[in-house]
């Protein structure tokens, strides 16, 4: 029998040197204490030390994890940057194994909630560039063609496979979702002096780039189209328009997280209606269906669930 659902999750504020507070002012996220600039929304989550609890309902502050009974297939989060993010690499599992102390590979994905007029980012090596140049770059402090530059713009979608040494530019706000994993090597912090972890980011490093950064993401013809933003492996992501009437999700084997972007409307599920507003995260267990209805503005939502290999 599944679990009541969908289930609002709780956001976690969590304080980054490079975060602003463009969450808290555009989607309503709590702030970290103090004066610390709010980095990342944690929006669903059940790393240890860091799982989601429901927000509302008979279950209100219970951890995800006891009402799943198994474990979220993605980690979901929001980022404002208003400075630039480490330049860091993420293991695949290969070199998760071989790296070892506990390192989870790493594959994400982007969605660009909004971009300042020149933002860009750091997506892989410029093409000859090997590891020798890298470290001879880090080394004398700069990254003058080493890395490839891409501009970004509202609405991109960028694909990030383990190995890809990145960064997130200035000016960006994003959805990201991940495999579940906290495992982060930083090779450039932009003199901020945070810790560097140059041997196992050599280890987990792929040269080069993939060929695409930013992903074409074509309309679907129709009404309220779904259209397929990033299929791998690791986590598949869609985004959902409803414009008009109601879009049905009817049930699927597996866990997904729903996250509302733009708009808003209603969830409606047997275990009621609830309201969407931009921002706001559900998980939708194995085995529910449910009903998008949108309001004046039309509904907007990004979902993510498992990946092919499931």
């Amino acid at each position: 029998m599944p679990p009541p659902g969908p289930l609002k999750l709780l956001p976690q504020p969590i304080a980054r040197p490079w975060g602003g507070r463009a969450l808290a002012e555009r989607y309503h996220k709590p702030l970290p204490r103090g004066e610390a600039p709010l980095g990342e929304s944690w929006e669903a989550s059940d790393l240890p030390g860091a799982v989601s609890r429901l927000a509302e309902g008979p279950l209100a502050g219970t951890p995800i994890d006891q009402v799943l009974g198994e474990p979220l297939p993605v980690l979901v989060k929001l980022l404002d940057a208003r400075q630039w993010l480490s330049l860091q690499v993420h293991p695949d599992e290969r070199r998760a194994r071989e790296i070892g102390g506990g390192a989870r590979a790493k594959s994400e994905a982007w969605y660009v909630l909004w971009a300042e007029p020149g933002a860009e980012i750091i997506h892989g090596l410029l093409p000859g560039v090997d590891l020798t140049a890298l470290l001879q770059g880090l080394e004398r402090g700069s990254l003058e063609g080493l890395v490839r530059r891409v501009p970004v713009h509202t609405g991109d979608v960028v694909y990030v496979p383990a190995g890809t040494l990145h960064a997130i530019g200035p000016g960006i706000v994003l959805y990201e979702v991940q495999q579940p994993s906290d495992t982060t090597y930083r090779v450039y912090d932009w003199g901020r002096g945070r810790e560097l972890h140059l041997v196992q980011a050599a280890r987990a490093l792929v040269l080069g780039a993939p060929e695409h950064a930013v992903l074409p993401t074509g309309l679907t013809p129709g009404v309220n189209p779904c259209i397929p933003l990033v299929r791998c492996p690791a986590f598949q992501l869609e985004l959902l328009l409803v414009d008009r009437g109601e879009r049905v999700l009817f049930e699927r084997a597996y866990t997904t997280v729903l996250t509302a972007i733009a708009g808003s409307g209603w969830l409606l599920a047997d275990s009621g209606r609830s309201p969407v507003r931009p921002g706001e995260t559900w998980v939708v267990p194995a085995g529910v269906d449910l009903c998008l209805k949108p309001g004046p503005h039309g509904l907007r939502v990004l979902r993510a669930g498992p990946g092919a290999k499931r």
